[in-house]
């Protein structure tokens, strides 16, 4: 998937030199133009299913396409009566700003590290 995505043409780019490269003169240009080391971490591709709904959060935007850090939060409930998008969408904020390390006791558990109560995002207050 990463060089599937180094293949593509950037069509939407906030900057106007760039709108004609690949993903991966992209990422060139912005280390030249921003002196930082920049790299693609993973890149996948989830379709939700009927029963499912995507949130995200995006924190710093500065444009709508650019962020400093985001969440994407995918969701199920077999609850019609619940707002699955909204929730997800709370979570995906909740993640961005408490930086849990993982998600529940047992996962925490399997790693092995040694993990504080905050650092699991079911052991931590849910922010609004």
């Amino acid at each position: 998937a990463k060089e599937k995505f180094l293949s593509y043409s950037l069509q939407s780019s906030l900057d106007p030199d760039a709108q004609s490269m690949t993903g991966s003169e992209g990422l060139t240009y912005l280390i030249a133009k921003t002196r930082e080391n920049c790299n693609i971490g993973s890149i996948f591709r989830k379709t939700a299913k009927e029963d499912q709904k995507w949130g995200n959060y995006l924190h710093g935007s500065q444009a709508a396409d650019l962020c400093k850090t985001g969440s994407l939060v995918l969701m199920n409930s077999t609850n019609s009566k619940v707002d699955l998008s909204a929730l997800a969408n709370t979570i995906a904020m909740h993640v961005v700003a408490m930086k849990p390390t993982f998600i529940s006791q047992s996962e925490a558990d399997e790693s092995g590290e040694k993990v504080s109560k905050d650092q699991i995002l079911l052991n931590q207050e849910l922010i609004c």
